[in-house]
């Protein structure tokens, strides 16, 4: 029996972000070789993996499992986006520019 989807840190605040400046975000974690959210936003559908950042020292983030790896590298579809932060997720949206993110 397959052991429930492991998610990154950040999973619950990004998705509870993207849906707070107005996206329909639909949690897809749970799907084998499937990325975590799924997000409508103006009129696109946007596939989002989430993962952890890099640690404070360069540390690794989190890492693409090769069923990940696999649908990144085959994807045709609209946008896929891997994000480790609400910024990250909000700059992809466009409700963050890079710009205003540096100046945090």
């Amino acid at each position: 029996m397959r052991r429930a989807a492991r998610v990154d840190g950040p999973h619950a605040a990004i998705l509870k972000a993207v849906r707070e400046v107005g996206a329909i975000a639909v949690d897809t974690s749970r799907l084998p070789g499937f990325v975590d959210q799924v997000w409508g936003w103006r009129g696109a559908t946007i596939l989002a993996e989430v993962k952890k950042p890099g640690g404070p020292r360069g540390g690794k983030g989190g890492q693409l499992t090769p069923d990940q790896r696999r649908l990144h590298e085959t994807w045709t579809g609209g946008t896929l986006v891997l994000v480790d932060s609400i910024e990250a997720a909000l700059r992809v949206l466009g409700v963050l520019s890079s710009r205003s993110a540096e100046a945090k």
